[in-house]
């Protein structure tokens, strides 16, 4: 009896001093733990104080913390970011593809800034301002050499508020002063072939063979019901199939993604992200979807994020020929986190994209698998996109506006007509106030383009046109074969 009792208590002592060593191990654990991050905190505190007194000009106290946090985060992967106060807002508008301003896209040209559209419906549009204006004015301050990030704020602002600026329109060399109310200008992110000449889209670019196209340039708030709208455009003239173009699409918001799969899949998975912190969360397209029709998607290797979402989503359902270049890898999640009471963000890396087939999207300095790989490659030179960029550009360019004119406003007078402005009027003639530079750009300005070849959009086409082909011959491989029957004469049979 006595020998069970020590062989009990033996044991009870035994767990107590496992439990006792498990403890302080934990202990040490957490001690040594604590330690890394206080040794780590207290290194950055030293090396700022370092070069709050040592530094040969004096420093900014925000800024030093600002770029000691975007160090941070940009050594943990290229997506993840601090985004200060200074740049919030911007940062804002990218995302919600939606800001106050006139509704103008601008770009340079010999020095002055020039209207590479108006946007259909803005402020701008509304004034009468065209593609190919110059505005040489901002609130009465010379545009010329501004640099575009500084006009950009001087255009846009607060919504309901006013701005005034001076164009030369390069129809008839005229100047004009134009004052506009800033409105919300919601980016347009989905394109068409060619604008007919209201201005409006045309899809169809194989009329004979019903092939569409549309272009989606990013993935914001409104992108779900503009693609939507468009398609639907596109049924109206006469679509029987679509190229979805995807390339230099650089993403945007995964519901985005998901609402765009939505469009062209009934149901079933799109995508999944996973992550350390983040459990398995699985996106499923909806049950509004376009009734069929064959589809080739285009990619290249600047199509990220939910552009590679939705092109690996509808080829691993089977949905859409991919046609292109391997995607560019960008399959991580960003989760945006308020900080500084909301005067600032941090752009985290929390998860990473998985495609239907399990597929990880997301491509690391030593990875062999990323992206979507296209069905049909198709690789262009930095040339062959360059062209494809001024053809799209072109493409784009709202050649109308808002008020009504007449048709002799509408087209520019014939060189030698009595209508059209003489040399000395374009090189800025007395009390013109135009300048020389902007004069001759409006001389080059009818200089024929040469036609654009995009070899990808051409072997999309192809596709599209053989698929009806290839389906006869799967309907006709799935009728079973008719076996005519031959009569069989019997042969006669010998009397004996």
């Amino acid at each position: 009896m006595r020998k069970k009792c020590l062989m009990a208590l033996a044991g009870v002592l035994l767990v107590l001093a496992a439990a006792l060593w498990l403890r302080c191990g934990l202990e040490v654990w957490a001690a040594n733990s604590n330690d890394e991050i206080y040794s780590g905190q207290k290194l950055l505190v030293d090396v700022t104080d370092l070069v709050r007194k040592y530094y040969v000009t004096d420093v900014d106290n925000k800024k030093l913390y600002e770029h000691a946090i975007g160090g941070m985060l940009q050594g943990q992967d290229r997506f993840s970011a601090f985004v200060p106060s200074s740049d919030l807002s911007e940062f804002n508008k990218q995302v919600r593809g939606s800001f106050g301003g006139v509704g103008i896209v601008i770009g340079e040209e010999g020095g002055w800034l020039a209207v590479v559209s108006p946007v259909e419906d803005g402020p701008a549009y509304k004034a009468g301002v065209m593609a190919g204006d110059r505005i040489i004015e901002i609130e009465g301050k010379t545009t010329e050499g501004l640099a575009m990030d500084e006009a950009v704020k001087k255009l846009t602002g607060t919504p309901g508020t006013k701005v005034t600026f001076t164009v030369v329109h390069l129809l008839d060399l005229s100047k004009e002063a134009i004052t506009v109310t800033r409105e919300i200008i919601h980016v347009k992110t989905v394109k068409g072939f060619e604008r007919d000449a209201e201005g409006k889209w045309n899809y169809i670019v194989d009329k004979e063979n019903g092939i569409a196209y549309v272009r989606l340039t990013s993935f914001t708030e409104d992108s779900v019901e503009d693609t939507r709208h468009a398609i639907g455009e596109a049924k109206a003239q006469g679509m029987k199939s679509l190229i979805f173009d995807l390339r230099f699409d650089g993403g945007g918001i995964l519901k985005g993604a998901v609402g765009i799969s939505s469009l062209f899949l009934d149901g079933g998975r799109v995508v999944s992200t996973k992550g350390r912190s983040d459990p398995e969360e699985v996106f499923e397209a909806g049950h509004d979807a376009f009734p069929y029709f064959p589809m080739v998607v285009l990619v290249n290797d600047r199509s990220a994020s939910a552009s590679e979402i939705v092109a690996g989503a509808l080829q691993d359902r089977n949905r859409a020929v991919v046609v292109g270049e391997r995607t560019y890898g960008k399959g991580s999640v960003q989760r945006i986190f308020p900080v500084d009471e909301g005067k600032a963000a941090v752009r985290l890396t929390v998860a990473h994209y998985y495609l239907p087939s399990g597929r990880c999207l997301h491509r690391e300095d030593d990875s062999k698998v990323w992206g979507v790989d296209p069905l049909i490659v198709v690789k262009m030179t930095p040339q062959e996109y360059a062209d494809v960029f001024v053809g799209w550009r072109n493409a784009e360019v709202l050649h109308t506006n808002g008020k009504t004119k007449d048709s002799a406003a509408a087209t520019p007078p014939a060189p030698g007509s009595d209508s059209a402005p003489k040399s000395s009027e374009k090189a800025g003639g007395a009390g013109t106030g135009i300048p020389a530079s902007i004069a001759l750009a409006a001389e080059k300005k009818s200089e024929a383009k040469k036609p654009v070849e995009d070899r990808q959009m051409s072997r999309a086409i192809d596709v599209l046109r053989m698929m009806p082909l290839v389906k006869r011959f799967e309907d006709a491989a799935a009728v079973p074969a008719v076996t005519e029957k031959v009569p069989v004469e019997k042969a006669p049979v010998e009397s004996r």
